[in-house]
């Protein structure tokens, strides 16, 4: 009887695991059945209409990154790959189920571009049902594994389910807001930012010397210094702020991108040379398209500091409008353990876009529980270091096995957290259910 693997999420990942599930079955494997827990429609967080994004940004990565990229032919054969890419890839979908400009013919003739985030929400949907995946739609309120049964158990208001395997994909939560941020309407993450485009129309309408100032260089604030560009506000001062001395531009390169599939080159480098790759690809460096368009923006500027908090104004600018409020800014270099020099940064409008918890499953987790104990912050830094080939909490201190967290295993590949290599992400997580070498142990009570 086959295992059944529960996936969290029903973005790009799980569409990824769904469909080389799939494809083995083609190929004769017995592989996993595949739940899919998204309480709204697969792909949701991808069409503009649920925050993260407004749909209508372009992909970082080409398309032919798609949900089996790399193909490989070593993991579990030809056929696997073969009947991956025949039903899967965004070759067949955009043949398949493609309108606009991701219908086949088009997106060639428009250069084979990145698609719309709105049409690459499509294509995960496209292939959740295609791989006949159950789609839940629920929300995961509990976590927690019976160590009786060696189950994982997924719950919530009159359900619950057990599974051999969970993965948990995305990072729900932004992180906490700053001193000071909380409540005020000239704060937004980068979640509300998109929720709340109409209303961040009008606070700039309405502002008789409307700025902008966003917080954080990584992706999430790129995308949204980009969307200001992208509107034309190319008359109001924006400042993104980041700790980097300067944005850096993310270039397609054989010698860099190689280590997304080549696990030899990547078991090669030292622990912290793996941190420091990851690091320099998600902190102030930004994909050229986009660095070439804030560059081109007069209003634009780059500013390397370290935001501490907020410090409330003592009116608003204008009548009707909230409280005014003003960034303190640090040398990037700031330590607590001495008080730095600080400075003053006021703007209409602030984005906290410093980016998402990837640990916020932790919550799910009953406060009983010895796992949740073993997930604390303290022991984050052991967690991500000893995660295994299946992307998956190490069982060297007890672990009962089967936690998938890709967005926590760097250490393994840099694929693991984001778009780059889903079919390798996949490989890694299916390998042990279909392989039968599966062993639970565990010295939890």
């Amino acid at each position: 009887m086959p295992l059944n693997l529960a996936v969290i999420g029903g973005g790009p990942k799980g569409a990824a695991i769904a469909a080389k599930a799939a494809a083995l079955r083609l190929a004769g494997f017995d592989a996993p059945t595949i739940a899919i827990y998204e309480p709204l429609s697969p792909g949701a967080s991808w069409t503009g209409l649920h925050g993260y994004t407004d749909g209508l940004q372009l992909l970082c990565t080409f398309p032919e990154r798609d949900l089996g990229y790399p193909y490989d032919r070593q993991s579990f054969g030809g056929k696997v790959a073969e009947h991956l890419f025949a039903e899967y890839s965004w070759h067949r979908f955009s043949v398949a189920a493609g309108i606009d400009d991701s219908k086949y013919d088009n997106w060639v003739l428009r250069g084979r571009r990145p698609p719309a985030h709105r049409d690459f929400a499509r294509y995960i949907e496209y292939a959740i049902q295609k791989s006949g995946a159950r789609h839940e739609s629920r929300s995961v309120e509990h976590l927690s594994y019976s160590y009786p049964g060696q189950k994982w158990v997924l719950s919530g208001a009159g359900w619950r389910d057990e599974f051999d395997g969970v993965v948990v994909t995305g990072s729900i939560d932004p992180l906490p807001p700053m001193q000071n941020a909380a409540g005020n309407q000239r704060v937004v993450d980068g979640r509300r930012f998109w929720q709340n485009l109409r209303q961040i129309h009008g606070l700039l309408q309405n502002d008789p010397d409307p700025s902008v100032a966003i917080i954080g260089a990584g992706g999430t604030g790129a995308a949204i210094a980009h969307w200001f560009v992208r509107e034309r506000f190319d008359t109001i001062p924006i400042t993104l702020i980041g700790r980097e001395p300067t944005l850096h531009s993310r270039d397609v390169s054989y010698f860099e991108d190689r280590l997304f599939t080549d696990n030899l080159a990547w078991e090669r480098l030292a622990p912290q040379s793996r941190l420091a790759f990851v690091n320099r690809l998600s902190r102030g460096v930004v994909w050229r398209r986009v660095l070439e368009a804030l560059s081109e923006a007069r209003n634009f500027t780059y500013e390397s500091y370290q935001v501490l908090g907020f410090q409330p104004l003592r009116s608003p600018p204008g009548p009707g409008l909230p409280l005014g409020l003003a960034a303190i800014l640090a040398s990037p270099n700031s330590t607590s353990a001495a008080a730095p020099a600080t400075m003053l940064l006021d703007a209409s409008l602030f984005v906290d876009a410093r980016g998402f918890n990837p640990w916020w499953f932790v919550e799910l987790i009953p406060s009983s529980s010895a796992i949740k104990a073993e997930l604390q912050p303290g022991n984050h830094e052991h967690i991500t270091h000893y995660i295994d080939d299946s992307l998956a909490v190490g069982t060297q201190n007890g672990f009962p096995p089967g936690l998938h967290l890709p967005m926590l295993a760097y250490i393994r590949g840099p694929a693991a957290p984001n778009l780059m290599a889903l079919g390798w992400m996949s490989d890694c997580i299916l390998r042990p259910y279909v392989s039968g070498s599966r062993i639970f142990a565990s010295t939890f009570p």
